[in-house]
């Protein structure tokens, strides 16, 4: 039996639809998967002898598989559109070519390429599902969270990523008024809120060494190589997310105003004891709100649905900004089951002059929502040869 080392792995295959076998020509790959953009961006290095680039001239678009896997671990398989070819340098004499191949989610390309032009009376879950399927061509399962109410609208002439970019910002939860994320995944495409990432368990616990539940036998593999926060709090961050947002809704009917600030709104379910809350936070304003007006025309006498949206606004307003108020990065042993849109759960120690101290810190210690995710395979003489780089939201301090 082979004996693998942390951080190998086991490239099982690497091959272009054109019948290019590239398994053995491999030096290193960048995978990136984030909630905030709909698709997975790959750029995989490898070298050539034989000029098979030259041989097969690729118009961009074809398949191209990579599969591989943790040894004694679980497999990450992914399905990409070639794009393009980047950065190719002759070797050896101009014997041989280094070059990387630039792959997105097929599904990218299909819902650029594709137009959508159909009228709905559906929950707005149920549109996003029809153009997913009609125009974006999935191969992977769907993972759509559904929405709350019936509406009637017409998409005329986009193209279906516009389409479904439309429809997220429209979304409202019938579980909450939280933010809706369409993004792409090795395992599934998803349309879904936060509230719905985080309600399925941590994937994974991590620690550094030293720390809350060391131990001489743990496996180096949940052990965080690096750490870095990269923000605690923003200020300004939060002003330009519209924390101090008040929206104004004019019915045509009754020619009357509803207003709505987003003081107080939302919470994130990863931790209490924010930094500082939203209702403290525009007070110290002294009430100096931007209004956003947004007309309604509801009347069960014009059979116009619902759409919850105007009320929807603060919460999503202030859901956006309460999420982004702590992130950080950190590298960790590479391992196929993390994703974005997954959450895991990191201990931390706390900064202290004690000897022996197994006391969290607060404030980076906990659950975090993986909001992007680089699985970073480097050449084969490196060590550890693979990682994955890991972003992470809060939003507020885990106690």
């Amino acid at each position: 039996m082979s004996r693998y080392n942390s951080g190998d792995v086991i490239i099982n295959n690497l091959s272009v639809s054109v019948g290019w076998d590239l398994i053995a020509n491999f030096l290193s790959a960048s995978v990136v998967e984030s909630i905030f953009t709909p698709g997975v961006h790959a750029e995989i290095e490898v070298i050539d002898y034989l000029d098979w680039l030259g041989q097969y001239q690729l118009q961009g678009g074809e398949t191209v598989n990579f599969n591989f896997t943790k040894p004694n671990g679980a497999t990450a398989n992914y399905d990409f559109a070639l794009n393009a070819i980047h950065n190719v340098e002759l070797h050896g004499a101009m014997k041989s070519k280094v070059y990387k191949l630039d792959c997105i989610s097929k599904e990218v390309l299909s819902g650029q390429a594709g137009q959508v032009q159909k009228k709905y009376n559906s929950p707005i879950s149920g549109m996003v599902g029809d153009i997913l399927r009609s125009v974006f061509q999935p191969t992977l399962p769907l993972d759509i969270a559904s929405t709350q109410g019936t509406r009637n609208m017409q998409i005329f002439n986009q193209r279906g990523s516009n389409a479904i970019e439309m429809l997220r910002k429209e979304a409202v939860s019938p579980n909450g008024t939280s933010n809706f994320l369409f993004f792409i995944t090795q395992r599934a495409i998803h349309f879904k809120t936060f509230e719905d990432m985080i309600s399925s368990g941590d994937v994974k616990t991590f620690k550094q060494e030293n720390t809350v539940g060391h131990s001489l036998f743990a496996d180096i593999d949940s052990n965080i190589l690096a750490w870095q926060v990269i923000q605690n709090m923003d200020a300004m961050n939060r002003v330009k997310a519209g924390i101090n947002d008040q929206v104004a809704t004019f019915n045509f009917l009754t020619n009357q105003f509803k207003k709505q600030t987003t003081a107080g709104k939302a919470s994130t379910g990863m931790g209490s004891n924010q930094i500082t809350t939203n209702s403290q936070f525009s007070g110290l304003f002294n009430n100096m709100f931007r209004t956003i007006v947004r007309p309604i025309m509801a009347s069960d006498n014009l059979n116009i649905p619902k759409s919850f949206m105007p009320d929807a606004i603060p919460d999503k307003t202030a859901g956006l900004a309460q999420w982004t108020e702590q992130l950080m990065r950190c590298t960790v042993i590479g391992d196929p089951v993390l994703e974005a849109g997954h959450t895991i759960l990191c201990n931390v120690p706390k900064i202290t002059s004690e000897s022996n101290n197994t006391e969290p810190e607060p404030q980076m210690s906990g659950r975090w929502l993986i909001s992007k995710l680089e699985h970073h395979i480097a050449r084969a003489d490196i060590k550890p040869r693979y990682t994955c780089n890991i972003e992470g939201l809060k939003g507020s301090y885990q106690t």
